[in-house]
């Protein structure tokens, strides 16, 4: 693309800011960006925006219009026994298949055409479970909601908030708790090399993180003794079951049955939303070997290519590179690993801008904020209490936070633990009622306030702040 189309194309995304809202802000390759992109306008029509943030935080930004639509197609939707059976046996599916390719990536010959069978198989099957990276959202702004304001009309505040709780609290055991109760109970080298084997997938998101090792566990297991989060976690099962328990007494007072089938569909969601990162988590670390091989055949022709570059290019590139034979440009290859891009996907097809005058426009424009004093989200873990903001932009600030402290972040996963344990309270910039960070914030008692969608724009480093997590509110104070 040229500097003039560039331009053209600058003009228009600022143009059309409005018509855009940032979804989420995780850590990315080109590889999650253009095949996700290229899934989701075939499953809701949606154009999306990519700018990088800080580090390796990418901001996802997709049409309000679009997502409104999917959203209330699948509240409508929800109605239906039948849908909503289908709809979580789909899931099970999709998970399925993706986990089985990534699999088929570990045996797959290096050879252009094995490679391209490969790469068709994971664009299919990505493609089918992305759809729930987006109905997670839309449970959370939705359909949840809509469920709350009903249920305050049958039931006392008292026994509403029991309610609730059950219909939030989560009912399995993931894949992260099972690894820090093992993690405890290790005591060989054989019982961590059998952890770091079985859960070397913790610390995965892009196809680039560094995987799990013996020092990353050692160094894990002392943070959760030191921070006394051990109990909890030995006790995890036990927990689970009593959610059980809950959730089935909940239903049973649930006399309006549309009311109990959205009840016990966002209770799916709140697993769902761990389990889907943690089946694309597990997905990624071996289809991380196709990458490999596709090096290995690309090095052939292109002496001076690294990994790097494999997962900086786009799915339309590694066809036609695998199917014609097209040499890919290591050196836009490398612009995109270093996030020195922004792009669009416009009929699910990406493109790029490259020029840091036309990147620092659009940036500008989007992540412009409001000076203002206060920010509202949602109310997910109830309490009031007040101190310096931290914000955690990268993984490696998670050390930096002292006891009392309010960890602001874009989300939270499993790596927050320890740090939400210190914290006083936890708000972030989105997510909502099914979110890791408000199932961890209920579970330590913290008051936490999500899908404030600006806090950490707003809100700086050593900032005095009052979360009201009654109100849904943050605001600075002398």
């Amino acid at each position: 693309m040229t500097l003039q189309n560039e331009n053209q194309l600058t003009k228009k995304l600022i143009a059309d800011k409005g018509r855009y809202f940032c979804w989420v802000v995780r850590p990315a390759s080109v590889q999650r960006i253009s095949v996700l992109a290229k899934a989701w306008y075939r499953q809701f029509s949606t154009s999306t925006i990519n700018i990088h943030l800080s580090g390796t935080e990418t901001g996802y930004y997709l049409e309000s219009t679009k997502y409104k639509k999917l959203a209330l197609h699948l509240l409508e939707k929800f109605n239906s026994p039948v849908f909503i059976k289908k709809h979580l046996d789909d899931y099970q599916t999709f998970c399925h298949d993706l986990l089985l390719t990534g699999k088929l990536a570990l045996t797959v010959r290096d050879e252009k055409k094995y490679l391209l069978k490969l790469f068709y198989q994971y664009e299919k099957n990505l493609g089918n479970l992305a759809y729930y990276f987006v109905t997670s959202f839309s449970v959370d702004d939705y359909v949840f909601p809509e469920l709350h304001e009903k249920l305050k009309k049958m039931f006392s505040k008292d026994l509403l908030q029991d309610i609730i709780n059950a219909i939030v609290s989560p009912t399995i055991v993931f894949g992260y708790q099972k690894y820090h109760q093992e993690l405890l109970t290790a005591k060989t080298k054989n019982d961590f090399y059998r952890i770091i084997s079985r859960y070397r997938w913790v610390r995965e998101y892009s196809f680039q993180e560094k995987l799990l090792d013996k020092p990353a566990a050692i160094k894990e297991r002392h943070e959760i003794m030191k921070l006394g989060l051990d109990t909890g976690m030995r006790k995890i099962d036990a927990t689970c079951r009593t959610n059980k328990k809950k959730l089935r007494l909940c239903l049973q007072q649930i006399r309006d049955p549309r009311l109990g089938l959205q009840a016990k569909l966002v209770n799916q969601y709140i697993n769902i939303k761990t389990d889907r990162i943690e089946t694309y988590k597990k997905f990624q670390v071996d289809f991380r070997e196709f990458f490999y091989k596709l090096l290995k055949v690309v090095k052939k022709d292109l002496p001076k290519a690294r990994y790097e570059h494999m997962i900086s290019l786009t799915d339309d590139e590694i066809i036609e590179y695998l199917k014609y034979g097209s040499l890919p440009d290591l050196r836009l290859a490398q612009k995109r690993y270093l996030h020195q891009f922004a792009a669009v996907s416009i009929r699910g097809k990406t493109f790029f801008i490259y020029h840091p005058k036309q990147i620092k426009k659009i940036r500008g424009s989007f992540l412009k904020t409001r000076e203002v004093d206060e920010v509202k989200g949602n109310i997910v873990s109830s309490g009031k209490v007040s101190g310096r903001v931290k914000i955690i932009a990268k993984k490696s600030d998670l050390n930096t936070i002292t006891a009392g402290q309010i960890l602001v972040a874009n989300f939270t996963t499993p790596e927050y633990v320890p740090a939400m344990k210190k914290a006083a309270g936890v708000v972030t910039d989105d997510g909502g009622i099914t979110s890791h960070a408000a199932i961890i914030s209920r579970e330590l008692g913290k008051p936490c306030v999500t899908g404030t969608k600006i806090a950490t724009q707003v809100f700086k480093d050593g900032d005095r702040v009052e979360v009201d997590a009654t109100k849904g509110v943050i605001k600075k104070i002398s």
